[in-house]
């Protein structure tokens, strides 16, 4: 090898670093964005007069939460954020897990199941949120972990 051949052999050495260097972040999953969305629940129907077990109780809010991407979820958390600033091991509200495969999901709703996941204790049911407190989701995929501090409205 001579030295034209070698001279050249750095120099295309040196740019594929560059351009590995460069589009570094094109390797890189995008992270999880995680956006919350908070609505009055509609009014419940009156019950029948005849019926014991009426249901109506007070207005309460459904809270959805969306992702930027769909995702396979692992599991999903919601902290106070009291809990989560003051202990090191906060209790979770509502907790969800994967056993296997969940469906990968856009978007879901507080409470309520997602395909695929159930309740980390078995029969286990989310706690009501009340207004005007902080809380934290915490999201796990696969490969990535999301979070997101939310407030509900007085």
């Amino acid at each position: 090898m001579n030295k034209q051949t070698g001279v050249l052999v750095c120099v295309l050495l040196g740019l594929a670093g560059l351009a590995v260097y460069v589009l570094r972040d094109s390797f890189r999953e995008e992270p999880i964005q995680i956006a919350y969305s908070v609505r009055p629940a509609p009014e419940p129907r009156q019950a029948a007069a005849n019926r014991r077990d009426n249901p109506i109780g007070k207005r309460g809010f459904l809270l959805t939460f969306a992702l930027d991407q769909k995702a396979a979820l692992k599991s999903v958390q919601v902290f106070p954020l009291g809990e989560v600033l003051t202990n090191k091991y906060p209790h979770a509200i509502w907790e969800l897990v994967s056993d296997s495969n969940s469906v990968p999901v856009k978007s879901f709703d507080y409470g309520l199941n997602i395909r695929g996941m159930r309740p980390k204790v078995k029969g286990a049911v989310a706690d009501p949120l009340l207004a005007g407190e902080s809380y934290r989701i915490v999201i796990r995929t696969e490969k990535q972990t999301a979070q997101r501090d939310f407030q509900l409205p007085r």
